[in-house]
């Protein structure tokens, strides 16, 4: 966007991560691309790290567990949110139904992984 002032672009980046643009990533009303990239890695980037860390501790395993299935869940209701997001021109876009399917796709490993995880 060439004709975007410098106090432009920092009242854009100042709306990232705020509690009201999560509702609206949740809602499905930001875009695409903005749904499907933060939803699935900006939080795996906060929750993985957290998780492994858990799971490699043997009296925290039930609590790494339990994360990773909210996790899952997570992913699961953000897969509606992928859904209903539009991209940025509006209409429809091709890879709209991958980032469905892999949205969908990582919530079911969590909580498979998850299940694995209790049952053993």
């Amino acid at each position: 966007m060439p004709n975007q002032t410098d106090a432009d672009i920092q009242a854009e980046r100042r709306k990232y991560a705020t509690l009201r643009w999560w509702r609206g990533v949740w809602a499905g009303r930001e875009t695409l691309g903005e749904t499907f990239w933060t939803g699935n890695y900006l939080s795996a980037l906060v929750v993985v790290p957290l998780i492994v860390i858990l799971l490699v501790i043997p009296p925290l395993i039930p609590l790494g567990a339990a994360l990773l299935g909210l996790y899952g869940l997570f992913l699961l209701a953000l897969t509606t949110a992928v859904a209903l997001a539009s991209p940025k021109g509006g209409g429809w876009t091709w890879w709209k139904l991958p980032a469905v399917l892999l949205t969908l796709l990582n919530a079911a490993t969590a909580l498979g992984l998850t299940a694995q995880i209790l049952s053993a």
